[in-house]
């Protein structure tokens, strides 16, 4: 499938990370409200090891820098005769990675061996999976591309890409314990990434969705404060988490995953457009789906969920020819996963946004379940049924009859236009 890379005997586009078929999916720690302790994390496929450091980019060897002359250790005889050659002192300012825990890492502006060096095999997935979820932590890492591996490890690595110009870091503040460290793409990664995706997709069946989402020209990376937490940052983590499981989790053949913001075009074709969390294509028996999460919080009134999501995913899914247009997929489905921060009734929340699908007409296209279901147990049934409401407010998954992800795809449903 042109350039998607293959792993476990499936096609990802952008390094997305593959499990080997046949082998149980694990369900790692989650930062998520989750009715039971998830499983431990053991069993997902490790990328290939790299002992030699100088294979992670386009470049000779990691000690190409001629030493410093000045710095050469005197003979013994300690002559006070002896000349030591000089070079003119620095007069411009030299840029230096700032390191520490309590900071923002300001990576190197230019790279450091030459302007043709480009991040290689698991370094190349690492930077191309931080762009495509916007930010990931070290725990996120570990869990989706670097399983048993110590965060050291992770963190040792992800320093490299740090000083080479590609990644900054950002610690979340927190009250107790220790600041959980984020990645982040640069201006440079993102770049890369903008060239690098639309070529891994070029030829496969993700190339239609990545030319729908691609912008004109590289947006800039996300910026963060140091110490400061924006509002929208715990709804990004979450929706991360969510991405990650039914990616590397659900035992889905994910081939396309992303987190941007505003994915889509403002417009298309007179219609608004809507702008789901994220984005996945799913290869089927049936040919690609087109999955579209909608992560909601609870913190917005429910007449702003109706207006700004069920309303254009209605007038969307009336224009058949216009999502296979924009999406390359003939069948199209919204989830929405619901956590109810505010009101802390889940389900009550989840019923109320059931029911602005179903006065669109919308109910055999959009599925429902909670945010904890879905992080934790990503290959198990956590929808409920297409149309159906919880008949009561427990929120265990045990007390209610809940479908699986795939459910309902062996007999394909495209989109229809809503009966007048």
């Amino acid at each position: 499938m042109g350039n998607a890379h293959k792993c476990g005997g499936r096609s990802f586009i952008g390094d997305v990370a593959a499990l080997r078929s046949g082998l149980p999916p694990v369900n790692p720690r989650t930062t998520m409200s989750t009715p039971t302790p998830p499983r431990p994390f053991t069993d997902i496929l490790p990328l290939e090891a790299v002992t030699d450091a100088a294979t992670h980019y386009v470049r000779v060897s990691l000690d190409e820098d001629p030493a410093h002359p000045e710095a050469a250790r005197q003979t013994a005889d300690g002559s006070s005769t002896r000349t030591l050659p000089r070079t003119p002192p620095r007069t411009a300012p030299r840029t230096i990675p700032i390191l520490g825990r309590d900071s923002t890492v300001h990576p190197t502006s230019g790279p450091r061996f030459g302007p043709d060096a480009v991040p290689r095999r698991e370094n190349r997935t690492l930077v191309l999976s931080v762009v495509r979820h916007r930010l990931l932590s070290l725990e996120q890492l570990a869990q989706s591309l670097f399983p048993g591996q110590a965060h050291q490890v992770i963190g040792r690595r992800v320093g490299r890409l740090v000083a080479d110009g590609w990644l900054q870091t950002w610690d979340q503040p927190v009250q107790l314990g220790g600041r959980p460290r984020y990645v982040l793409p640069t201006a440079r990664a993102v770049r890369f990434a903008y060239h690098a995706l639309e070529a891994d997709a070029r030829g496969t069946a993700a190339e239609a969705l990545l030319r729908t989402m691609r912008p004109a020209r590289p947006p800039k990376p996300l910026a963060l404060e140091p110490g400061v937490t924006p509002p929208f940052f715990q709804h990004q983590r979450e929706t991360n988490d969510l991405a990650l499981a039914i990616a590397h989790r659900s035992g889905l053949t994910v081939s396309w995953s992303s987190t941007w913001e505003r994915p889509f075009p403002a417009t298309a074709d007179g219609i608004t457009l809507p702008q789901p969390d994220a984005v996945f294509l799913v290869a089927t028996a049936s040919g690609p789906r087109a999955i579209l999460l909608e992560h909601d919080r609870g913190m917005e009134p429910v007449r702003h969920f109706h207006a700004t999501k069920t309303a254009r995913y209605a007038d969307l899914l009336a224009r058949p020819e216009l999502c296979a247009r924009l999406f390359g997929a003939a069948t199209l489905e919204i989830w929405v996963s619901v956590l109810d921060a505010r009101e802390r009734r889940p389900l009550r929340r989840l019923t109320q946004l059931l029911a602005t699908a179903e006065r669109e007409h919308l109910t055999s296209h959009m599925r429902f379940t909670l945010g904890g279901w879905l992080n934790a147990f990503p290959d198990r049934g956590v929808f409920f049924p297409r149309g159906s409401a919880p008949l009561t407010e427990d929120v265990a998954a045990t007390s209610h009859p809940l479908e699986p992800l795939n459910a309902g795809w062996e007999i394909p449903t495209p989109p229809t236009a809503a009966p007048s």
